[in-house]
C-alpha cells in the first residue's frame, strides 16, 4: 500500500504584516501543490528557469500614470483591462503623494511611485501602487572633449541622493566623423546611455539581487527572482530628436547603399530614410543590443528626457570651440542633417534584401578597439566629486534642476 503522508508545513505560512500566503510588499511566498508545501530553505523548493522572467524589450518613453487600484475592481474583467490601459483620466493627483520618487538611504536608490500611494517607500520590496518596481537612474553629461581619435564625455550615473554609494562617473568615447559638432556631442551621449545600461547589468541587478537575500522567504524560485527584478526609468538630457531615433531603430533595416535606417510600407518601398554615419550607426547597434540584453534578463527599459544644467551647455561651448581632430571622414555625410529628421526619399524607391541589415547588426562596420569606457572616479559625496569640477553645492544645484525637470517636485536636500 502506497503511503499518502505528506510532510507538514513547520515554516512561516504568512506575511506577519498582511496575514497573506503571498505579498510583494513582505517579499513573502509559500505555495503548495497536491498538499505539499516546501520549506523556504530545504531542497525541494519549486524551481524556475531564469528564462521565465524574460520580457519584450520596450522602446518607449516613460509616461506617469496613477491609480489602477480600486477605482475599477468592480467592472467586468475586460472593461478593467480596457481602463487600467488608459492613463488620460488620472484618478489620484500626485499632490496626494507629495512626491513621485522615494529615494532609499539603505539600497542607495530611487524608486518611482507609479500608480499613485502604495508601497515604494518600503524596504527593501519597493512596490509601487501599480504592483511593479520601478528604479530611477539619472545620466549628466558635464563634459565633452576632443583626444586625438576620440570624442570624450565625462558624465554623472547616479540614482540617489541619500546615498550615493552606486554613484559613478565614467568617460565614454566614441569616433569622430564628418557630421556636426552637435551630431558628435549626440553620439557620445549615446554611448553615455549604453554606458548607463553596463551599470546596470553589472553593478544594479546584482546589488538589488543581494538586498533581498536577508528579506525574501519564499518557496518559489519564480517569486525569489521577481523580487529582485524592477523597471527602469532612464533620465537623459539628450535632445529630444535624437532620443526619438533611438527609441525608433527597432523597427528600422538598416540600408548599405544608402548609408541609412530605413522605413518600408506595406509594399515594400522606401517611405522614410534616416541617414548615419558609421559612427552613429554603431552606436545605435550597442543600444539596441543593451535594451534587447537587459530585457532577456526581465528588466525593462523606460526613457525620459530631463533638462541639462548649466555645466552642460558650458561643456558644449568649449566642445564647439575645440579644433577638430578629424583627418579622414568616414563617407559623404549632409551636414544639414539633424538626428532623428526623417528624409523622404522618392516614394517609387525598391530595394533589394540583400541590401538590408538588421537594426542591431554590425556587419558592414570596421572593427574597433581602445573605445571601452573608463571609470574615472567613485561618488564621495553629494554629487560625484572630480578634482578640479565645481564643489558639492554647485553639484546638489544642478541634480535639483534635472531632478524637477523630470518630476515636477523640488530635489530633495542631501543629508548633512
Amino acid at each position: 500500500m502506497v503511503s499518502s503522508y505528506i510532510e507538514p508545513f513547520m515554516g512561516r505560512l504568512y506575511c506577519p504584516d498582511h496575514g497573506r500566503l503571498t505579498c510583494s510588499v513582505c517579499l513573502h511566498s509559500i505555495n503548495s501543490v497536491n498538499g505539499f508545501i516546501p520549506t523556504p530553505d530545504s531542497s525541494s523548493v519549486f524551481t524556475c528557469a531564469e528564462s521565465a522572467h524574460s520580457v519584450e524589450p520596450t522602446f518607449e518613453r516613460f509616461k506617469p500614470t496613477y491609480a489602477f487600484f480600486g477605482f475599477h475592481d468592480g467592472l467586468s474583467p475586460d472593461e478593467r483591462k480596457k481602463y487600467k490601459t488608459d492613463n488620460k483620466n488620472p484618478q489620484i493627483a500626485f499632490k496626494e503623494v507629495e512626491t513621485p520618487i522615494h529615494d532609499c538611504r539603505e539600497c542607495g536608490l530611487m524608486y518611482w511611485k507609479q500608480g499613485g500611494p502604495g508601497y515604494a517607500d518600503i524596504h527593501p520590496s519597493h512596490v509601487a501602487g501599480d504592483g511593479n518596481r520601478y528604479i530611477v537612474a539619472f545620466v549628466e553629461p558635464f563634459k565633452f572633449e576632443r583626444r586625438l581619435d576620440k570624442v570624450v564625455c565625462t558624465a554623472n550615473f547616479w540614482s540617489s541622493v541619500e546615498n550615493t554609494k552606486l554613484a559613478r562617473v565614467y568617460e565614454v568615447f566614441s569616433r569622430p566623423d564628418d557630421g556636426t559638432a552637435d551630431w558628435n556631442l549626440d553620439n557620445v551621449q549615446i554611448s553615455a546611455l549604453v554606458q548607463l545600461l553596463h551599470m546596470v547589468e553589472q553593478v544594479i541587478i546584482p546589488h538589488r539581487k543581494k538586498l533581498i537575500e536577508d528579506f525574501v522567504y519564499a518557496n518559489s524560485e519564480y517569486f525569489i527572482g521577481k523580487s529582485r527584478r524592477f523597471q527602469l526609468i532612464v533620465v537623459t538630457t539628450m535632445s529630444e530628436d535624437c532620443l526619438d531615433l533611438l527609441l525608433r531603430a527597432h523597427k528600422l533595416k538598416y540600408s548599405k547603399s544608402r548609408k541609412a535606417f530605413i522605413e518600408r510600407n506595406a509594399l515594400g518601398l522606401v517611405s522614410k530614410k534616416y541617414t548615419v554615419t558609421d559612427e552613429r550607426r554603431r552606436q545605435i547597434v550597442y543600444f539596441l543590443r543593451m535594451v534587447k540584453k537587459l530585457a532577456v534578463d526581465g528588466i525593462e527599459v523606460l526613457w525620459s528626457s530631463g533638462k541639462p544644467d548649466e555645466r552642460f551647455y558650458e561643456a558644449r561651448r568649449v566642445f564647439l570651440n575645440q579644433p577638430s581632430t578629424l583627418t579622414k571622414p568616414q563617407n559623404v555625410f549632409p551636414q544639414e542633417t539633424k538626428c532623428g529628421v526623417e528624409l523622404e526619399p522618392n516614394e517609387t524607391q525598391d530595394v533589394a534584401d540583400e541590401d538590408l541589415l538588421e537594426d542591431d547588426s554590425l556587419d558592414a562596420l570596421p572593427p574597433r578597439e581602445g573605445f571601452d569606457a573608463v571609470e574615472y572616479s567613485h561618488n564621495v559625496g553629494l554629487g560625484i566629486y572630480v578634482p578640479g569640477e565645481p564643489s558639492e553645492r554647485d553639484d546638489f544645484e544642478n541634480y535639483s534642476l534635472l531632478f524637477e525637470s523630470f518630476t515636477g517636485y523640488p530635489a530633495p536636500l542631501p543629508p548633512m
